[in-house]
C-alpha cells in the first residue's frame, strides 16, 4: 500500500466515530489516517516509537490512542500514546502503565460521556493475572 513499511504487518484497525476515516498501525510504529470513501491514507503519525497493538478513537474523533509495545531477549518497553487527529502530534503519554503487564491482553476504551476532557481507560492484567485499570484524563484544552 505504500504507506507502512516494506514488510510490516497491520496489526490493528480502528474506525472513526464518523465514520469518514479509520486508522491502522502495525510493526512499523506507524499510525495511518485513511479516508473510508476514497480508501486513501489522509496522513500519517509517526511520533509512535514502538510497534501498534491496539488503537482507539475517542467519541468526538479528536484523539487516537495506541497501545504499543516491543519486546527483546532481555527488555520489554510498554506504552500508550494518545494522539491529536487533526495536528498528528502527542498530546500525552502513559510509560509503562502501572501494573499492567505486557503479557496479557491490554485494552483501551474512552468514556462517551465526556466529550470536553476525554476519559481512557486502560485495562489488563498484572503480573500476578490480577486485573488493573489504569484511568488518563485529558485536559480541555488538550495540551496534556
Amino acid at each position: 500500500n505504500g504507506i507502512h513499511r516494506k514488510g510490516s504487518r497491520c496489526h490493528t484497525i480502528a474506525m472513526h466515530p464518523s465514520n469518514e476515516m479509520f486508522a491502522t498501525g502495525g510493526n512499523d510504529s506507524i499510525l495511518a489516517l485513511w479516508d473510508f470513501e476514497e480508501f486513501l491514507c489522509s496522513g500519517t503519525i509517526t511520533d509512535n516509537v514502538y510497534p501498534v497493538r491496539q488503537l482507539s478513537f475517542s467519541p468526538c474523533g479528536q484523539f487516537i490512542a495506541a497501545f504499543a509495545k516491543m519486546t527483546g531477549k532481555e527488555f520489554e518497553k510498554v506504552v500508550v500514546e494518545v494522539f491529536d487527529t487533526e495536528q498528528k502530534v502527542r498530546v500525552a503519554s502513559v510509560p509503562q502503565p502501572p501494573t499492567i503487564s505486557s503479557e496479557n491482553k491490554t485494552s483501551l476504551d474512552w468514556n462517551p460521556r465526556h466529550l470536553d476532557r476525554p476519559v481512557l481507560a486502560i485495562a489488563g492484567h498484572n503480573s500476578n493475572s490480577q486485573g488493573v485499570v489504569h484511568m488518563l484524563q485529558l485536559g480541555p484544552t488538550s495540551n496534556q
